[in-house]
């Protein structure tokens, strides 16, 4: 769950994907992927009743902060949320960029204003791969920033 959340893909998206494939508008590419699309519904499956558990408890996690989070900023209504973050940090320092995952990547890219960014890391460093961390996050980072 936490893989996909980190891409920012919701439940309903991967039920969408899921539904595509049992139904033939998406193409099986061959029999394993048949399996597969099975060990996905019952991680949507697992996926949703672990939302309904967190909203009749009123909790979230790490993945369910950066999701809002992006989710906030990039919605229409809420335009003066981020407006009112870019205009008090001018210039964002990200270190240890090579642990960010593709969300919080993408928060960073709200938040800038005029390139004003820096990120510093190691992309042979990166030790937290299994929470989405990708070493492709630099040059990811070159072409939002190439100045």
């Amino acid at each position: 769950m936490s893989t996909f959340r980190d891409a920012l893909l919701s439940p309903d998206e991967l039920q969408d994907y899921i539904d595509k494939k049992k139904s033939g508008v998406l193409q099986y590419k061959d029999p394993d992927e048949v399996i597969y699309v099975k060990k996905l519904e019952n991680l949507a499956e697992v996926w949703r009743k672990c939302e309904e558990f967190k909203e009749t408890q009123d909790v979230m996690d790490f993945d369910d902060i950066v999701g809002l989070t992006h989710v906030l900023l990039t919605d229409p209504m809420a335009k003066h949320v981020l407006e009112g973050l870019q205009r008090t940090y001018k210039y964002v320092l990200i270190d240890e960029f090579q642990d960010n995952n593709f969300a919080q990547f993408e928060i960073a890219k709200q938040l800038v204003t005029d390139g004003n960014i820096t990120a510093v890391g190691d992309s042979d460093q990166s030790i937290y791969r299994f929470q989405g961390a990708y070493p492709e996050t630099f040059d990811d980072f070159r072409k939002s920033f190439p100045k």
